[in-house]
């Protein structure tokens, strides 16, 4: 049997970060949001988002991302082109436990559609809505 993600669930590895124990990079955006909730943290163009709405929106995709019933280590594709909404989506995926794939959109159309293919086929060859 597969097992959900979960905010509580054990993530098996961690790194350290000025003495402090991370386990993933949801948990450094949030460590900078506790330090400097209005510190811009991302600028994408004319998009600058703060620390605290980075966060707030990660953590809503997540939520989201959730609703789809992941597994812990499911891997979730991402096909953005760079912009405010690629990196949300990434951390987003990373808050609901799973694993960002991030899909090239720059590539020709074949090699895309060859990509994501590999992609199903590697999960068993099912989506989910």
């Amino acid at each position: 049997m597969r097992k959900k993600a979960l905010d509580s669930d054990v993530i098996h590895s961690a790194f350290l970060i000025n003495g402090t124990k991370m386990h993933n990079i949801m948990e450094l955006v949030q460590a900078a949001t506790d330090r400097a909730p209005e510190t811009e943290a991302l600028v994408v163009d004319r998009a600058r988002l703060t620390y605290r709405t980075l966060a707030a929106l990660s953590r809503g995709f997540g939520e989201q991302l959730r609703t789809l019933d992941p597994t812990i280590g499911e891997r979730i594709a991402i096909f953005l082109d760079k912009r405010v909404e690629t990196v949300v989506s990434m951390l987003g995926a990373v808050a609901a436990g799973c694993v960002f794939v991030p899909v090239n959109c720059v590539t020709h159309l074949p090699k895309i559609v060859a990509q994501f293919c590999f992609a199903i086929a590697d999960q068993g060859g099912a989506l989910k809505r």
